[in-house]
């Protein structure tokens, strides 16, 4: 099972790093499922899929919703 979270939640907003930190802890792979996306989060496995764009493609399209956090 996918560690869910939402980016939109008022205490990710005040304070990502713990859900950060558990996330990245608990696999490289997360789901918000609220919103429909996945979030690669570990440094290692973002540049593998940065540097894969035949499996990781956005041929088709991309949909990223606005991050509160990072404005």
């Amino acid at each position: 099972m996918q560690p869910d979270f939402d980016p939109f939640d008022p205490e990710f907003v005040e304070n990502p790093h713990p859900t950060w930190a558990r996330v990245r802890r608990d696999t490289p792979l997360a789901r918000g499922a609220r919103w429909d996306f996945w979030a690669v989060t570990r440094y290692d496995d973002v540049k593998a899929v940065a540097s894969d764009y035949k499996t990781f493609t956005s041929e088709f399209g991309i949909v990223v919703p606005s991050n509160p956090v990072s404005g």
